[in-house]
């Protein structure tokens, strides 16, 4: 819960603290540094930069507390402009003036004059009883209304992602069709911008279109329909589902090795006297010539590949209850090899998630590993170094 970033404290109103004057009733508080954390993520929203950001996390270094408090008067800097400056290795006056102006118009940060207008502490006994200069109050009574807003912008930078994505996906789909090239360079150039969802949502809506003359309509079978053709004796030896007229990207083999120790899920069983190995994340990588494109960055563990099986698994149509299927019956690893297997021919796979789903009833009755699914790519794929791969 977002509102559990903020936490509320009692004190007495004869408790003191630096930079806190009396109070006669509880005083709210709120965590400063995840504020600032989560301010950084909807700066936009507050029309703040990651400069006036800077001059803020000065200014909370200031207090000596970690929470601000919500009440007016309590968590104020009074510190002088020299020495603000020196925190921030020697920002111009002029310089830190213009931020804490932008700050100050920002509303998260309120002026609390003294009648000279200075900035100062009044102590009474050594004690600090008023202060002036820069209330934080502001900030903190703001805090869920930041937080809120960081999730939202969370929530739409990974769907801009899923996106950009699928709009990625398409073009290599597209790749090798000389008609529609053009609307292929287009979409690559969008991708070069930073284009908004609309503008992404019309791109994908424009390439499905240039893309559905180029499909295959009745190359792939759905894999549920001919599952009961198979007999555990002939296991083996049989395809059922075809991802082409020429190979196949599964097999009825078995897999005792998959209860490998990266895995989380169940893993499936198989008979005894049948062996199949699990692919190592060098060959899954070179097999995926989709998941390179999409994700160039190294992948360094099996983790990085349940990770991206998560991602992309929702543009194919997976959900996240078929998806935690897999995994329970396969096991982790199994059910990711499987997914990025079925994004790569994805263009020949008329419903992946029915794809998906018969491999694990397969998984089920310990007659699927996606060993010979990674093989299968590996010898369709045109012979190149792998890529982004980190030992």
């Amino acid at each position: 819960m977002l509102l559990s970033f903020v936490k509320f404290t009692m004190k007495h109103a004869s408790e003191q603290m630096f930079g806190q004057a009396r109070s006669a009733g509880p005083v709210p508080e709120a965590d400063k540094w995840l504020i600032l954390r989560a301010l950084s993520k909807a700066a936009d929203d507050y029309g703040l930069s990651h400069r006036n950001l800077n001059v803020l996390s000065t200014l909370l270094s200031f207090l000596p507390d970690r929470e601000i408090a919500q009440a007016s008067g309590v968590s104020v800097v009074f510190a002088s402009n020299r020495a603000i400056s020196d925190r921030l290795n020697g920002m111009p006056e002029s310089t830190l003036r213009r931020h804490l102006a932008q700050l100050l118009a920002s509303g998260l940060v309120s002026r609390r004059a003294s009648p000279n207008g200075k900035r100062y502490a009044r102590r009474l006994g050594g004690e600090r009883i008023e202060a002036y200069g820069f209330d934080l109050a502001p900030l903190a009574l703001e805090a869920p209304a930041i937080l809120e807003r960081a999730a939202q912008v969370e929530r739409h930078g990974e769907e801009l992602r899923l996106l950009r994505d699928r709009v990625s996906l398409l073009c290599g789909e597209l790749a090798g069709h000389a008609p529609e090239a053009v609307l292929a360079t287009e979409a690559r150039k969008l991708l070069r911008r930073k284009p908004d969802m609309g503008a992404l949502r019309q791109m994908i809506e424009h390439l499905t279109q240039a893309i559905a003359p180029f499909r295959p309509q009745d190359r792939v079978e759905n894999p549920a329909r001919k599952a009961p053709e198979l007999s555990g004796s002939d296991s083996q030896n049989e395809r059922h589902i075809q991802y082409s007229n020429i190979d196949n990207l599964e097999s009825e083999g078995p897999d005792p090795r998959n209860a490998d120790p990266s895995q989380t899920g169940k893993p499936a069983q198989g008979n005894e006297g049948q062996t199949a190995s699990i692919p190592n994340i060098g060959q899954v990588i070179a097999a995926c010539q989709e998941l390179r494109t999409m994700h160039p960055e190294p992948i360094r563990h099996w983790a990085d590949i349940s990770h991206l099986a998560d991602r992309f698994a929702p543009m194919i149509g997976i959900g996240e209850h078929l998806l935690n299927e897999a995994r329970q019956v396969m096991g982790e690893v199994s059910a990711a090899i499987s997914v990025l297997c079925i994004l790569e021919r994805h263009a020949d796979i008329r419903t992946p998630p029915a794809y998906l789903r018969s491999l694990v009833q397969r998984a089920r009755q310990g007659s699927f590993t996606p060993g010979p699914m990674v093989r299968a790519l590996l010898n369709r794929a045109t012979p190149e170094a792998p890529v982004g791969i980190v030992s």
